[in-house]
């Protein structure tokens, strides 16, 4: 096939695209961080406790996070990079849904 045959073919499939619909970038991120948050509504979820019993937290950027990891090889490499591999990490097993639904909420935070 010849450049002018080639370049022929190119706009023919060009032209037929020019009226297919885009998809909404916004409406596809938002599509995305719905079935994540189903995903991990659906799961359990392993929350490290703190010295009282209560949910392990960390302070980042001014903004106090609850620890949740979904496995326990999940918790074990956080623990390495925390350089506390070493001490007995104790965790309750959560379903997202009830951490989000409930545990959250309770902290009054």
């Amino acid at each position: 096939m010849g450049f002018d045959e080639e370049w022929g073919r190119l706009r023919t499939e060009a032209a037929g695209r020019v009226h297919e619909p885009v998809a909404d970038p916004f409406e596809s991120a938002r599509a995305a961080v719905l079935e994540r948050l189903a995903d991990f509504r659906s799961r359990a979820a392993l929350v490290p406790l703190d010295e009282q019993g209560g949910l392990w937290t960390a302070e980042l950027g001014g903004l106090d996070w609850i620890c949740a990891f979904s496995d326990e090889e999940a918790l074990s490499r956080f623990a390495v990079a925390r350089g506390d591999a070493s001490r007995e990490w104790t965790y309750r097993r959560v379903a997202g849904a009830r951490l989000l639904d409930r545990l959250i909420p309770a902290q009054n935070i």
